[in-house]
């Protein structure tokens, strides 16, 4: 309600890639994501649609196999109605340590899974604990990925995107009162 009530545009990654061919990127921009797959996505979707904002929300495959926090296939196919899913590997390692079978896997495997499930393509990656480096970043584009979300918790800059396809976050945590959070904005 901060972001709305101060004039933020708040979307997915991909409405952002849509806006920047189209060279329409407002000054008060946010893009908005989720990552692991746990179940109160369903009611941040839900809240976010009553704002008219989206958002993306990253999906760990192995999370979403039975346990009770987290979403069910249903759960994705609903959140999808709404939102954008994008993909958080399979099991949410650290990537820069994985030979490349380990990381063609991870990186592969969760987004053939989210577009079998939801009969589309999934360009959007979030990177576990935000752990990438070059050879992650290209291994990751091969597969598919168009733009990818790390943990360093800067600004944007959109030439340095151009050239990188990696777009930097800021966490938003938990205990954060409502000062810190219009700090941050």
């Amino acid at each position: 309600k901060i972001l709305k009530n101060n004039g933020f545009i708040v979307e997915s990654f991909q409405k952002f890639l849509s806006r920047k061919k189209s060279g329409n990127i407002p000054s008060r921009y946010v893009l908005l994501t989720f990552d692991d797959g746990y179940k109160s996505f369903i009611k941040a979707a839900e809240f976010l649609s009553e704002l008219e904002y989206s958002g993306t929300f990253f999906i760990t495959k192995n999370n979403c196999q039975d346990d009770q926090n987290f979403l069910s296939k249903n759960d994705i196919l609903k959140l999808d109605e709404k939102m954008e899913i994008g993909s958080h590997t399979v099991s949410h390692p650290n990537l820069t340590k994985l030979d490349y079978n380990t990381l063609f896997y991870e990186l592969n495997n969760s987004k053939k899974w989210l577009e079998n499930l939801l009969g589309k393509e999934i360009t959007s990656l979030s990177i576990p604990g935000g752990y990438i480096n070059n050879y992650t970043s290209k291994i990751a584009k091969e597969v598919g990925y168009s733009i990818i979300g790390n943990s360093n918790e800067w600004y944007n800059n959109l030439n340095e995107f151009n050239n990188s396809q990696i777009i930097n976050r800021v966490a938003i945590r938990c205990y954060y009162d409502s000062k810190t959070f219009k700090k941050i904005i």
